[in-house]
């Protein structure tokens, strides 16, 4: 299970993001303070970070350069910035993606399971019992010839 670091100072906003990415299976930090922004991001050992551009004490595009300096992890930013110059800053800064608030939920998880992809490829998994294949990474049964795709819950029961 993924675990994404949300930075956002819109109270409202991080909550709800926070819920959001718990409902859908992600693990979340917040952090809430932030005078010391930058050594936060160093000291998370996950896999994601949701930045926004406008925070107190510190312009998240620098937050991003400099983190950049150190880590590869992901960064996808979050922010109510809409203009080309402010998404183009952040990726030559080295974000993996630019949201504009307000966003679509569906289009932020699928952005960020898009990246998540891309960076911790995950290996193919096939499990060959007798004459039946079972394709984890594509949670489908071969059998036959024939292929039956299974919900999240029979794959956790097969």
């Amino acid at each position: 299970m993924a675990e994404i670091l949300i930075i956002e100072d819109e109270v409202k906003l991080r909550q709800e993001l926070e819920v959001y990415l718990n409902n859908n299976g992600y693990l979340t930090k917040v952090i809430e303070s932030f005078e010391n922004t930058l050594e936060q991001m160093n000291q998370f050992d996950g896999d994601l970070i949701l930045l926004d551009i406008n925070l107190p004490n510190v312009n998240g595009q620098f937050l991003c350069k400099e983190y950049r300096k150190n880590s590869s992890k992901p960064i996808i930013i979050v922010t109510s910035r809409n203009n080309e110059m402010d998404e183009l800053m952040c990726i030559n800064y080295g974000a993996d993606d630019f949201v504009t608030k307000p966003y679509n939920p569906l289009i932020l998880l699928a952005r960020i399971e898009a990246v998540l992809k891309r960076v911790y490829p995950k290996e193919e998994l096939i499990i060959n019992y007798q004459n039946v294949c079972l394709d984890v990474s594509k949670s489908s049964i071969i059998k036959n010839n024939q292929v039956i795709d299974l919900s999240k819950n029979e794959l956790k029961i097969f």
